[in-house]
């Protein structure tokens, strides 16, 4: 008894664990961008703006006038027991990137605008709840 305490006494001793997060941008538009109502030619940016809140960037292409929002989540964590080289090594990394562009004529009208990785349900959206 005494030598199995001792084992996971050093188990314990000889493990690592560790959880990182990174975030850049707000998830809004993410958890949004499948329910707005926007109509080519119609739309203006102050109406996305009231909608999904001032872009991440904004940058004028000729006469076109372009909002672009971006949004990344990874969250990695992991656990290693070892001494000397690695016994036992589990990693768990969910993550997203995602970025919509949205892009108006020179009388500010909406022109066209997508969207990259936009999950619609699943493990990523459960932390939005």
């Amino acid at each position: 008894m005494k030598v199995a305490i001792a084992i996971a006494a050093t188990l314990l001793l000889l493990s690592g664990c560790s959880i990182t997060t990174e975030r850049y941008g707000d998830p809004y538009y993410v958890t949004q961008a499948n329910q707005v109502q926007w109509r080519l030619g119609s739309t203006t940016p102050l109406e996305v703006a009231q909608q999904l809140g001032p872009p991440d960037e904004y940058a004028r292409r000729g006469e076109e006038l372009w909002y672009l929002y971006r949004f990344r989540d990874k969250r990695t964590s992991r656990l290693v027991l070892s001494y000397y080289l690695n016994w036992f090594q589990r990693s768990t990394i969910h993550s997203m990137d995602s970025q919509l562009v949205v892009v108006f004529d020179a009388d500010d009208r909406l022109l066209f605008h997508g969207v990259s990785e936009l999950p619609t349900s699943g493990e990523f959206l459960r932390h939005f709840d």
